[in-house]
């Protein structure tokens, strides 16, 4: 999708799945994605938010994405400082939907994709604290 993605193993991963990276003016940019794949009614709130955040910070990135195909808590973001919020973007199983459909459009070149990378990946998420449309 133009991010250069690493992906972490699957157990011991740091905290992170994907370490996504790409240049902006010279400059590089990096986001990371955390990926729960939950079973309801088990979703992940403050707590793996907060840890999540406090790995963004200690691995220097610009942000990042934390994808759940279960949803999250009802209070979730609630017990978060306005670092944490900022620095965190949350996306449930739409997000997940359209970036896998971004990623077969771009990968069959149905489709090139002509934005911002961060838009592309901040699309069809909130930050904690609000609610899903």
């Amino acid at each position: 999708m133009g991010f250069e993605a690493k992906v972490t193993r699957s157990t011991k991963d740091g905290g992170f799945d994907l370490r996504l990276t790409f240049r902006d003016k010279g400059q590089e940019q990096v986001y990371l994605v955390e990926v729960k794949h939950w079973s309801a009614p088990s979703r992940p709130g403050d707590k793996i938010i907060k840890q999540f955040a406090k790995v963004i910070a200690q691995e220097e990135a610009k942000g990042g994405v934390l994808l759940s195909s279960s949803g999250f808590t009802n209070n979730v973001g609630e017990g978060l400082t306005e670092l944490e919020r900022q620095s965190v973007r949350l996306g449930n199983h739409n997000k997940i939907i359209s970036l896998c459909k971004t990623y077969y459009k771009i990968d069959s070149e149905v489709w090139m994709a002509e934005q911002n990378l961060p838009t592309l990946l901040h699309e069809l998420t909130v930050e904690p604290g609000t609610a899903f449309a």
